[in-house]
């Protein structure tokens, strides 16, 4: 499989600096300095994003988890 994939990965070795390499120089020039409030806001969005998602994926992996049922009622079996 590993030579299937050798071409791409030798174009990709080859040409990758070229394609990232103009917008990670001129970066630095186009974004302008952040002041306390809008790092502490972006961190802030980052923090709330990573809860959101961690809760929407428990809540779907515990929905769609297997149970076992018998006559005391369903419990959720441990894996």
């Amino acid at each position: 499989a590993s030579a299937f994939f050798e071409p791409a990965c030798v174009l990709f070795r080859t040409w990758l600096a070229c394609i990232f390499a103009p917008g990670f120089i001129a970066l630095p020039l186009k974004v302008p300095p952040l002041g306390a409030v809008e790092v502490v806001a972006f961190f802030g969005l980052l923090l709330a994003g990573f809860a959101t998602s961690t809760a929407t994926n428990a809540a779907v992996a515990t929905a769609l988890a297997p149970r076992n049922c018998d006559d005391d009622g369903c419990a959720t079996t441990a894996a």
